[in-house]
């Protein structure tokens, strides 16, 4: 092969490698803001007595909003075609006896531009095996996963 074509060829080569690179950094760069799958995580500390009868059993309601939003329709642009974000639950007691905890979700907070920014919860807790009900501390572990953004991770820059 001639000179010139291997100069040519290195020329294309460093030119598409140059343009790699501004692709990857502008995808870390907007990636902070941008509408991703994204997947976010909460522990909740809960506590109270788990009843030993299920037909007994006691809802307690928590309500809280998201650091991400999470539109309400992905518009195509995911894999998935859920309409709300996915969610699981689980626990870590921080007391003896075991005790089972239930969670679910009682519906979902809106803005007004019908994305999803916070959940409403119903907790209960069971005392399953047990003769007697059970005094318990837990954390309750939530993850939320679905096509989403930030809510605000704009600095104010009012006033500088």
């Amino acid at each position: 092969m001639p000179a010139d074509q291997h100069a040519t060829l290195r020329a294309v080569s460093a030119l598409a490698q140059g343009i790699q690179k501004d692709v990857d950094a502008h995808r870390k760069e907007t990636a902070t803001d941008a509408l991703l799958e994204r997947e976010i995580q909460y522990q909740l500390p809960v506590g109270g007595t788990a009843t030993a009868e299920p037909s007994e059993a006691i809802w307690g309601t928590v309500s809280f909003n998201f650091e991400h939003s999470f539109p309400s329709v992905s518009q195509g642009m995911r894999d998935s075609d859920l309409e709300t974000p996915q969610v699981s639950f689980g626990w870590q007691l921080k007391t003896g006896t075991p005790v089972a905890l239930f969670a679910s979700v009682r519906n979902w907070v809106y803005d007004d531009t019908k994305n999803i920014t916070g959940v409403r919860l119903s907790v209960s807790a069971l005392a399953l095996g047990s003769s007697d009900d059970v005094d318990f501390r837990a954390v309750l572990h939530l993850t939320i996963q679905g096509w989403g953004a930030p809510t605000d991770t704009f600095e104010d820059t009012e006033g500088s």
